[in-house]
């Protein structure tokens, strides 16, 4: 990258001292984009709720299934940041809905997975997700993730 091209360029911090490139250096058309984040435990929505705000997408979060494929049905987002593991449902069976109920879309449904045993990421393409992402959550990987 030049540094003529980006004189000001500087990088942001989130929370636990996460780097993230300055919401400017992504293409505006992934701007539009609205993202569904699912997961049972809060901090981890309230996170990427603020890591996504800030990098311009519209977002919304459920905590659990039945909301989830309420606001999927409502919003059709494009993408969908799931959970495998969610309190009263196995992420796995909301991955398989989703893929049901928002048939003939293109919403990319990225998993998200603090379980590194190689079978969960396998079970996680089987049931229709796009890519799966390990946590704790890299910022620069969910926005990449977001906008492939």
């Amino acid at each position: 990258m030049n540094s003529n091209q980006y004189p000001n360029k500087k990088l942001l911090t989130l929370r636990d001292s996460v780097p993230v490139l300055p919401s400017h250096y992504y293409s505006q058309d992934i701007k539009k984009t609205r993202i569904l984040i699912v997961d049972d435990d809060e901090t981890v929505r309230e996170y990427l709720r603020g890591l996504l705000t800030m990098h311009g997408y519209e977002v919304a979060d459920a905590w659990f299934s039945k909301q989830a494929l309420d606001l999927a049905r409502e919003l059709m987002p494009s993408v969908v940041l799931l959970d495998i593991d969610l309190a009263g449902e196995c992420g796995f069976d909301l991955c398989r809905k989703l893929r049901l109920m928002m048939n003939g879309s293109t919403v990319r449904i990225l998993m998200l997975t603090g379980l590194l045993e190689k079978h969960y990421e396998t079970a996680s393409y089987n049931c229709g997700a796009d890519a799966v992402l390990t946590k704790p959550i890299d910022a620069n990987n969910v926005i990449a993730a977001i906008g492939a």
